[in-house]
């Protein structure tokens, strides 16, 4: 009898993973010691939010805030470089006044860091919400990786949260929430910046479970409202846990699924993966999906869109 033989049921152990003759059970292994090695990679920093001082303004104009949502993939694309080093980065941040970036590394004050020099052109201050350290999976050495919310505007508080569970057991995932003055208004806006947890087993418990978190946040607030960010809905089931909570809170979409050129997923499901949603506001510059990642400048395109916040609403 030839060809490779089914894997016992009982016996020794090492005759059944030897001589190949368990391929399924081979790559169990293989993809467990994976996982083990990837997680004693990843450490999960201290210090869980982080803010620059180049603010130059105390508060946002309500009848005007243009807001950019983009995972911009660790500044790690290969058209990044150039895009940085050339200026066209910091004039694309220019005009922005809410700049919500996820898979941000760390900003450093050093002349050419891929993403401290050209929000420093920008003159755009930041606050940085993170999630891990990796040399393998993240940003390298001892530089986290994370959520990043850019303004000219201070904002006036700032809540760093950090996913309960992570993704496969390895990595966490982090929101950052942040509130800004409205000049000659009484309210505040809040602005939620999220990176949600990809893959689980099996279940979407740990999904819903930062959804919650997000939904709690948004609960205590009652002025305006833009919640953006890669919120990883790859399927249906995943994009109806954030419908419901969008719901339960008032938000609205800017982008539809069929919207052209966003970002989809190409594992586990085909549905569009980074949202902005708003309440308390409405859109006076239609949304706009970028084109970055036909230079490669990321695996994401941008979603930019402008709004008004409600007169009613002060």
């Amino acid at each position: 009898m030839t060809g490779v033989q089914p894997c016992p049921d009982g016996g020794d152990k090492a005759a059944r993973w030897a001589g190949r003759r368990c391929p399924w059970q081979a790559l169990w292994l293989l993809t467990a010691l994976a996982l083990l090695t990837a997680t004693g990679c990843v450490s999960v920093p201290a210090q869980r939010s982080l803010m620059d001082d180049g603010f130059t303004a105390q508060a946002l104009a309500p009848a005007s805030i243009t807001v950019t949502s983009w995972n911009i993939k660790k500044t790690k694309a290969s058209g990044w470089p150039a895009y940085a080093s050339q200026g066209t980065a910091a004039k694309r941040f220019g005009g922005i006044d809410l700049l919500l970036l996820q898979e941000a590394c760390e900003p450093l004050d050093e002349p050419h860091d891929p993403l401290g020099k050209p929000l420093a052109d920008a003159r755009l201050g930041w606050v940085f919400a993170t999630s891990f350290e990796s040399r393998l999976l993240g940003c390298g050495g001892q530089r986290a990786t994370g959520v990043l919310t850019a303004s000219s505007a201070r904002p006036v508080s700032r809540i760093a949260l950090l996913s309960q569970n992570r993704e496969l057991g390895i990595t966490p995932k982090s929101t950052l929430v942040t509130r800004y003055r409205l000049a000659d208004r009484a309210d505040t806006l809040l602005v939620v910046n999220t990176h949600l947890l990809n893959f689980e087993w099996r279940t979407l418990d740990d999904y819903s479970e930062q959804v919650r978190a997000i939904g709690e946040a948004i609960s205590a607030h009652r002025g305006p409202v833009i919640l953006a960010g890669d919120l990883n809905t790859r399927n249906a089931a995943r994009q109806a846990v954030v419908d419901r909570m969008a719901d339960e809170h008032g938000l609205k979409p800017v982008f539809g699924q069929a919207a052209a050129g966003r970002t989809k997923a190409v594992v586990g499901g085909d549905l569009a993966l980074d949202h902005i949603y708003y309440r308390g506001l409405h859109v006076i510059e239609e949304g706009v999906v970028g084109h970055e990642s036909d230079t490669d400048i990321s695996d994401h395109n941008s979603l930019s869109v402008g709004f008004a916040v409600d007169p009613g609403i002060n």
